[in-house]
């Protein structure tokens, strides 16, 4: 016996109108708060840019290269 899968493709549920309008708030909710999140931290590090030792903005520019790259990463992936 083969075994089955835990969970089903999207090709293989079949939506109703309601569950559709469901995901698609889901999805737009989940990417705002990202981006929320996103633009926060964005705003910490260029404060903490202008006010921080030398060592400290590097420090805060590398990790909000990394997370740029991450959200960049992210939101190419997404549907």
């Amino acid at each position: 016996m083969a075994a089955r899968p835990l969970l089903r493709s999207v090709a293989e549920k079949r939506y109703g109108p309601l569950e559709l309008v469901i995901n698609t708030v889901m999805l737009y909710s989940n990417n705002m708060h990202a981006w929320f999140m996103l633009l926060g931290t964005v705003m910490f590090c260029l404060k903490t840019l202008f006010t921080a030792s030398a060592a400290l903005r590097c420090g805060v520019a590398a990790l909000f290269l990394v997370l740029l790259w991450l959200a960049i990463a992210w939101a190419v992936q997404l549907p």
